[in-house]
């Protein structure tokens, strides 16, 4: 139930915690089902079975030793935006966090939309939106100084004298732009 959370309508996501809080199978059951006839229709099942395949592959791709899936920042794009059409991948850069850059042709009416997640403990599969052109999305000017702050003095991006985020290795915005 709680895999409905990434396309879910606001107003949803209050009865979806509660039904889940309750931990009543058969509340859940009925929620789920209710949900799919809402947002579906006569195509109810079919649109869920669609999804949770969706959510098996978030799972596999995206889960971390304290999230499921669906509940990191990539799985919750993955599902409400579906696939990407492209994905950059950074892993190892010697000025800059792990990154990936998801970019879409098209969502909904909007076209070259891009997600920028990033990795900050280095350790675990958590990438973090960091940021998107995405409207309703995480919008941070600042991206390119979180993603090089592996190498600023103390972390302080502030610092006139942190080195610069075009250090040595430092291509994110010329991925980022390449779209």
């Amino acid at each position: 139930l709680a895999s409905l959370m990434p396309i879910a309508r606001y107003q949803d996501t209050k009865g979806i915690l509660e039904v889940v809080k309750s931990k009543d199978p058969e509340a859940a059951r009925k929620y789920i089902q209710q949900f799919w006839i809402q947002t579906s229709g006569m195509k109810a099942y079919d649109a869920w079975i669609d999804y949770k395949k969706n959510v098996m592959i978030a799972e596999q791709l995206y889960h971390t030793n304290f999230q499921d899936g669906f509940e990191t920042d990539r799985g919750r794009v993955f599902l409400q935006y579906g696939r990407p059409n492209q994905i950059t991948t950074r892993e190892s850069n010697p000025s800059e966090y792990p990154y990936e850059i998801w970019q879409y042709d098209a969502i909904t009416k909007y076209h070259n939309k891009r997600f920028i997640f990033y990795n900050t403990d280095l350790v675990a599969n958590n990438y973090r939106l960091l940021h998107s052109d995405m409207i309703g999305e995480l919008q941070n000017r600042n991206w390119q100084h979180e993603l090089v702050k592996r190498n600023t003095p103390n972390g302080t991006i502030d610092d006139p004298n942190a080195n610069s985020m075009n250090g040595y290795g430092s291509n994110s915005n010329t991925y980022f732009r390449q779209f």
